[in-house]
């Protein structure tokens, strides 16, 4: 999702051989220059490792991290809006 494009490309023979290879070169490079947050990247990378004992655990650690992740980011922009005087625009009552 970060990328925009599968972990593999290609016709599925190209896919296939990829995978058996664990060629992930490619889409370790599209990480990289992704726009994409380096927090969620390096997840992404972690959920990548050929070794499996490299990985998350399982889906609950995934979700877990992106739990961590999003508690930052609220927090990030709470401290940014009371830095900025803590105003926050609302739509007017009718």
């Amino acid at each position: 999702m970060l990328t925009g494009k599968a972990v593999y490309t290609g016709d599925t023979g190209e896919q296939f051989e990829a995978a058996r290879n664990a060629a992930l070169g490619p889409a370790l490079a599209r990480l990289d220059a992704a726009a994409g947050d380096s927090v969620l990247v390096a997840l992404a990378k972690h959920c990548l490792a050929i070794e499996p004992e490299a990985r998350p655990a399982d889906a609950g650690a995934v979700a877990q991290a992106l739990k961590q992740w999003h508690a930052a980011q609220e927090e990030r922009a709470s401290k940014r809006s009371a830095a900025a005087g803590g105003s926050r625009w609302r739509w007017p009552r009718r």
